[in-house]
This record gives C-alpha cells, sequence and structure tokens, in this order.
C-alpha cells in the first residue's frame, strides 16, 4: 500500500466559500473547472496585431498538475536554453509532491509566474487538427485572466515565481490537503526447488512472475508531517506562514478564495497587474467613450479606464451571481 497526497480543487462551490472572494472577482463555475484536463506546456507567441517582428512570448501551463506536467516543464526548459519566459498559470491543483517539483524548476530558473489562461488562435492546440492550422507550427495565442485560477496544489506553483502577478480578475484559493491509499493485490509466481543439505532438505525460491490483479483507491487521513512540508516549502519560496492557517481552516470539499489584501500580505502576489504586462502587451489606453449628451462634472476625475485587457464576460458568475449565455 502506497499514499498518494493530491491536493484538487473540487467543482463544488459553496456560498461560504465564494464569500471570501473580493465582491470584484467573478468565481469559476463547475463546468469550467471539470473542463481543465490535466496539465499541458506551451510556448507560446502572442497573437497580438501588429508585433511582429518582436512578438512577446511565453510559457502556457494548464490542467491539473501530475508527473508529466514535470517532464513536459523540463523539456521545454532544455528548449529555451538560456531564456527565461514568463509563465502563464491556470489550474484547479493537482498532485501536492509534483507541485513541489514544478514549483522548485521555476524558482531554480528565476522565472516570472502571473495566474492566467491563455486563448489559442485560431484553435487550441490539444485538438489533433490543430497543428495543421498553426504557421510553421508556431502556437499564437493571448493572455485572458477572466476566469482564471490557481487553486489547491496550484499555489505551490504560484509561491516559487520571482514576480507573483495576480491581476484583479484572477482567482487564487486553498484549502485542507487530501490523501488517498492506493490498496493492491499482487499475484506472485515462485519457482521451488530442494535439495539435500547437511541437516536435512533445502528450500529454494525464485520469484518467476508478478502481476496485480487488484486496485482500489480510498480515501485516507493526511498526516500532519505533510502540511509541515509544505509549511516549509512556502516557507523556502518567502511565502508568509499565516497562508497555512488558510489552508487549515478550509475543509478539502471547500475552497479559500484569497482577497487581494490576503494576497498581498501572505506575499502569494508580489503584483496585482493584468498578465498581459507581464508578457509585455500593452492594455488599450483609450478610455471608453461617453454616452452622449453626458458631461463630467467640473472639477471631477474623468471615468477610469479598467485594467482588463479583455470583452467582459458573457457567462458565468459575477459577485456570486450567475450571467446568463
Amino acid at each position: 500500500m502506497n499514499a498518494v497526497l493530491r491536493l484538487l480543487l473540487f467543482v463544488v462551490l459553496s456560498t461560504a466559500s465564494s464569500a471570501a472572494a473580493a465582491p470584484d472577482k467573478p468565481v469559476p463555475t463547475p463546468e469550467q473547472l471539470a473542463a481543465l484536463a490535466p496539465m499541458r506546456v506551451y510556448l507560446v507567441r502572442s497573437a497580438h496585431a501588429g508585433c511582429e517582428p518582436n512578438c512577446p512570448e511565453w510559457i502556457a501551463a494548464q490542467g491539473r498538475i501530475d508527473a508529466q506536467a514535470v517532464k513536459q516543464f523540463r523539456a521545454m526548459l532544455r528548449t529555451l536554453g538560456t531564456r527565461r519566459l514568463p509563465v502563464l498559470l491556470n489550474s484547479p491543483g493537482g498532485d501536492v509532491e509534483h507541485a513541489y517539483a514544478l514549483g522548485r524548476l521555476i524558482r531554480q530558473n528565476g522565472l516570472d509566474v502571473a495566474v492566467a489562461r491563455t486563448v489559442f488562435e485560431p484553435c487550441d492546440p490539444a485538438a489533433k487538427a490543430c497543428r495543421k492550422k498553426q504557421p510553421n507550427g508556431v502556437l499564437r495565442g493571448s493572455p485572458q485572466t477572466f476566469l482564471s485560477v490557481c487553486a489547491s496544489a496550484c499555489a505551490f506553483v504560484l509561491a516559487a515565481g520571482s514576480r507573483r502577478v495576480v491581476g484583479p480578475w484572477s482567482m487564487v484559493g486553498v484549502h485542507q490537503f487530501k490523501t488517498f491509499n492506493n490498496l493492491y493485490k499482487v499475484l506472485r509466481t515462485y519457482r521451488v526447488t530442494m535439495s539435500a543439505g547437511p541437516r536435512g532438505p533445502v528450500i529454494k525460491r525464485r520469484l518467476v512472475s508478478e502481476r496485480r490483479i487488484f486496485q482500489r483507491t480510498v480515501p485516507g487521513k493526511t498526516a500532519q508531517r505533510h502540511y509541515e512540508k509544505s509549511k516549509r516549502y512556502f516557507l523556502d519560496m518567502g511565502i508568509a506562514d499565516s497562508i497555512m492557517a488558510m489552508i487549515a481552516d478550509t475543509p478539502n470539499s471547500d475552497v479559500y478564495w484569497l482577497t487581494p489584501t490576503e494576497l498581498t500580505n501572505t506575499r502569494l502576489a508580489t503584483e496585482a497587474t493584468e498578465a498581459s504586462q507581464l508578457v509585455g502587451i500593452a492594455p488599450p489606453q483609450t478610455a471608453p467613450a461617453s454616452p452622449a449628451g453626458a458631461a463630467v462634472p467640473t472639477g471631477a476625475a474623468p471615468p477610469s479606464t479598467p485594467s482588463v485587457a479583455e470583452p467582459p464576460p458573457k457567462c458565468g458568475f459575477f459577485d456570486g451571481r450567475p450571467i446568463v449565455c
């Protein structure tokens, strides 16, 4: 029997957990979280019009964290050589030990991390037919922060960034660990031989084959040593140990969404800017047009330009209320 510690964002979001988020942040729908497949790591070039020949590039890491995510990331670093590109991270969590490994790779290479989705153009590279639509095999995309999440084990990856960027539309959540015990039944076949010895028969056996005939995964109790290990990891990354209270006080079936103040106080976020600025894409500078006949009062400041570089959402949740598609 061996134990596997996984920290995955469950798709059950209660009213209490949503209340922990800032009121101006969207809450991802269960359908959107459930759609996140195992993590894929891509090199992406900006699809921003007119940026050639110097379009910004970044590493897109999206999906559940597992062993393959770590292997893909190592391969990406080998491909990039001495280049140090920012990482755009969108993940509901996954395996804790692999999240540690992924985070240490990021810290060792001095990479910046932002919580953001990469929207690929003209299609998602995970689709089989998509590669044929990518000019010269180059993946194009744009960073989007609406409904971007970094929850559960993903927090360990975010913590490793040299710069940790969490914009006003991104969500960072934590909760207690959950341990799964893998129970196995194994059928072993031995070759048994018997020979005469000075004190009687000598019996020897040699393993011929081994086959797993049964496997079951059952929830188990998380040992305190796992929390102690995560505390040491956070301290190594420069994160305040106050994050551990948020983890310990939130059941695994729930999620505690950190407010902007908590992100700053725990140092999980070093900047509250948009991911597009981290990768080198400037947000629109033009202010929205005023309605016809509307006037700005004398001495008042003009309407502020939102920092979000993407269009407003058409569906999902905002301030805990559903937005109908």
